[in-house]
């Protein structure tokens, strides 16, 4: 994760407290994947951007947690690097973006020891 998403989500959970919600950074926890925060009921992705961009991406996690999460919520922390905002969105509202995103395939490519193992110094 790099400094602009570490930022985005602390700025998400300062936010969630003053809403009255108890979040907690899950962005690392191997068993909460597809989203970065959890808060009360509140499964959240945050997208972080340093600066306005005319797209952001969701992995295939994200998607997932979409589709199987009723309450799964996207945050758009923009314009990080000078004055942050902050953009919510709920269920449906990801759902009418998805229409008309682009999609892209990532492949998950799994090793073996013997691929390790194969590995050519340098």
């Amino acid at each position: 994760m790099n400094e602009v998403e570490n930022k985005a989500i602390k700025i998400v959970l300062e936010y969630e407290r003053k809403q009255g919600r108890n979040p907690r950074d899950v962005s690392k926890d191997k068993t909460e994947v597809g989203y970065d925060v959890l808060s009360g009921e509140r499964k959240i992705e945050v997208k972080g951007l340093g600066r306005r961009n005319p797209f952001f991406k969701l992995n295939s996690y994200n998607f997932e947690s979409f589709r199987k999460q009723p309450n799964f919520y996207l945050y758009l922390v923009f314009d990080i690097k000078t004055s942050p905002k902050l953009i919510i969105w709920d269920r449906l509202e990801i759902a009418e973006m998805i229409k008309k995103a682009k999609v892209y395939f990532d492949f998950e490519i799994p090793l073996r020891k013997e691929n390790w193992e194969s590995g050519k110094p340098v």
